[in-house]
């Protein structure tokens, strides 16, 4: 899925931010350890909070949520010897609940799934405290596995990655039945999340005040109100730069919130900013330029590197490794994203430079798992008057369910994708089960080639309640021309639709059956938008285009069009009505076994599917060609097709199965790869399979 997003003219505006995530999910933590009942109200809205949610309440909590407050019960304690708990792609979550399981459930099993970008999160933090603490942690099929208890008065880590670690133990340890001790090489990088830990500690009862923390502490319940997030409202504030006066509600200078820096460095950059206790009004600014030590303000990055390329002078950002020790590689993403929007920018070891740019507009950026270079991405699109495409935008949920309904009532109009009608083709009547919204199947007469050819009567029998389109590939001679019409219009007389090559057979159906049945496609014919609106003022029916062109092409080919294209599958490189396995047979005497034939190419170790009838030979390409992967591309169309043809049923069941994920928006290229197919890139990145040439 991708949006393209343009700007909102509005000149005066009050925007309510809503609750923090980071302390949202820290407020969960202390609540769901008190003893009595609490209330957290504006909380943050995310999947990483509802994430928490969950993993608490398999641990014992008792957490409901009723409007914008979340209530919170007494936990139980729960018998289990094994506990199963899903964080998804939440590291807070993951760092957190550790610690706290081995104090809540000494000695119990935990397994913990994630997601896959979680995977290459570090965490040897904890795997060399469990280890010195004698407590087993592994990783065990892409899931954590942690038994244990803590054995020392001495707890030792460092803080060179995340302060997530520190965060974690500082809220367990507390609730071990003895006093510890918490030995900590800090990053005074992280020191402000810490910081925030202690405070919302304090609220619910348990004091630090040195690294010695006393055990059997008692959290208690308590009404608390998250204040508004500078995390998300970081994007929001950015964006107000271009607007006249923009007020945002429930914004605190409290000093727990790390981004809140963002404000003192887009002042001293220039911006005009009004501030007060529980609010804060931006003024239309351009801003000079930025000198930013980024270590302090690790998870600002791209939004600041983004606000660079519209400032007046080039602007110069100190201490970046850490970068990539977040939800990406956050350094090298962002560069990624420059070099493809043509930003200019000098890079040493600790250093980036960022000058003002006029950006390339003419593309898509597939943004990684990452809500804050999706921030970023929307930024760049807001200031520069770009209208590039941004795809795997959703990981803006993972910080905040309601952010783009936030971004579309203030900042932004959001162009979404369209969501196509899959339409696969058959192999018998068993495969009408199998969800799709629409079944090509081959026909007994006009047929060249298809994964079988079907009966007059199975068809009739399929289209009872199922959308069927007939596929009519064969060319059409001029003497068979009448026999066609006949046979069309018999066809006709049911509810189907029908997919012709042939631009004769266009015209024919065109005078017996409506234009919303006829698809015409002539596989490698429409290469350009241009071509197709010259076909559609021939005939006004749904066009399928070629696949011998680059994604970039098959995007603009298809966008505001309704046609058709084939997304997986065999394709079609050569046909005739000469029938060449015939004539070879006649060339050597001899009949030959065409039964699961292929072609060798005598260059090189290529082997092609063949078939032929009495409407000719088609020879295919020797790979499966694949959209899915790059399914953003496609969404445009009206229809996107999958061939079943020389492909199995079980392994044509998981590429239908992905495709629906792909729809969703979720990132299948790793399962791709795992199909046991010959899948390969053809002319998607390039104009030609024979040259190298990015897309």
């Amino acid at each position: 899925m991708y949006i393209e997003t343009s700007n909102k003219k509005v000149d005066h505006q009050e925007v309510f931010v809503s609750g923090s995530k980071s302390i949202t999910i820290r407020a969960l933590f202390c609540a769901f350890l008190s003893d009595t009942p609490s209330t957290i109200e504006n909380f943050n809205y995310s999947e990483d909070v509802l994430a928490t949610i969950d993993c608490l309440t398999k641990l014992g909590g008792n957490i409901k949520i009723k409007g914008n407050t979340l209530l919170i019960n007494k936990r139980k304690v729960l018998k289990n010897e094994i506990f199963h708990i899903n964080v998804k792609s939440c590291a807070t979550l993951l760092r957190f609940i550790l610690p706290l399981f081995v104090v809540l459930y000494p000695n119990k099993e935990l397994y913990v799934s994630l997601n896959e970008d979680l995977l290459n999160r570090p965490m040897d933090t904890y795997v060399d405290l469990f280890k010195k603490q004698d407590i087993e942690f592994k990783l065990i099929k892409n899931k954590y596995y942690l038994k244990g208890e803590f054995k020392n008065e001495l707890i030792s880590v460092s803080n060179d990655i995340s302060s997530q670690f520190i965060s974690g133990l500082l809220l367990a340890l507390p609730k071990r039945n003895c006093d510890s001790i918490l030995n900590v090489s800090l990053n005074k990088a992280s020191l402000s999340y810490i910081l925030l830990t202690i405070r919302v500690m304090q609220a619910f009862g348990v004091e630090i005040s040195s690294k010695e923390i006393f055990g059997n502490a008692t959290y208690r319940g308590t009404h608390y109100l998250v204040e508004g997030d500078y995390s998300n409202a970081s994007l929001l504030i950015a964006l107000a730069l271009n607007k006249k006066e923009t007020t945002f509600k429930n914004l605190r200078f409290s000093h727990l919130q790390g981004d809140e820096e963002l404000i003192d460095i887009l002042e001293v950059a220039g911006a005009k900013i009004k501030k007060s206790p529980t609010e804060i009004k931006v003024f239309k600014s351009r801003l000079s330029s930025m000198i930013v030590d980024i270590d302090n303000n690790i998870d600002l990055a791209p939004v600041l590197f983004a606000l660079a390329v519209s400032c007046k002078d080039k602007s110069v950002f100190r201490n970046i490794s850490r970068l990539k020790y977040k939800e990406s590689n956050r350094l090298k993403e962002m560069l990624k994203i420059f070099d493809k929007l043509g930003v200019r920018y000098e890079l040493d070891e600790e250093t980036l430079v960022v000058y003002p740019s006029v950006i390339n507009s003419d593309t898509f950026i597939e943004a990684p798992n990452d809500h804050r270079i999706v921030h970023a991405l929307i930024l760049l699109n807001s200031f520069n008057k770009s209208s590039f495409i941004i795809t795997n935008y959703t990981s803006m949920n993972k910080s905040d369910l309601n952010m783009l309904k936030t971004l579309e009532k203030h900042f932004i109009d959001i162009k979404y994708s369209k969501k196509p009608k899959v339409l696969i083709s058959i192999k018998d009547l068993d495969e009408l089960n199998i969800n799709a919204y629409g079944y090509v199947m081959g026909y007994e007469k006009y047929t060249l080639f298809a994964p079988k050819y079907f009966t007059y009567h199975e068809i009739k029998k399929a289209q009872t309640n199922k959308n069927v389109f007939v596929l009519l590939n064969a060319m059409i001679h001029q003497n068979e021309l009448n026999k066609f019409v006949k046979e069309v219009k018999k066809l006709a007389k049911l509810n189907i639709s029908f997919i012709v090559q042939d631009i004769g057979a266009v015209n024919v159906l065109e005078s017996i059956i409506s234009e919303e049945r006829i698809i015409f496609y002539p596989y490698t014919l429409i290469c350009q938008k241009g071509e197709l609106d010259a076909y559609k003022m021939q005939a006004n029916v749904s066009i399928g285009i070629s696949n011998e062109i680059t994604l970039l092409d098959t995007y603009y080919t298809l966008k505001n069009s309704d046609a058709f294209v084939t997304v997986f599958g065999y394709i079609p490189m050569y046909q005739s009505y000469r029938k060449v396995l015939s004539m070879y047979e006649e060339y050597i005497s001899r009949p030959i076994k065409r039964d699961n034939l292929l072609l060798k190419e005598d260059l090189r170790n290529d082997f092609y599917h063949i078939n032929e009838n009495q409407y000719g030979s088609v020879i295919f390409r020797p790979y499966v060609l694949s959209y899915l992967e790059n399914i953003d591309y496609v969404l445009e169309a009206k229809y996107i097709f999958l061939d079943s043809n020389y492909i199995s049923k079980n392994i044509f069941k998981k590429v239908l199965s992905l495709t629906y994920l792909a729809l969703e928006g979720k990132n299948i290229k790793s399962e791709i790869t795992k199909l046991p197919l010959n899948i390969k890139d053809g002319f998607k990145y390039q104009d030609s399979i024979y040259k190298e040439k990015s897309l």
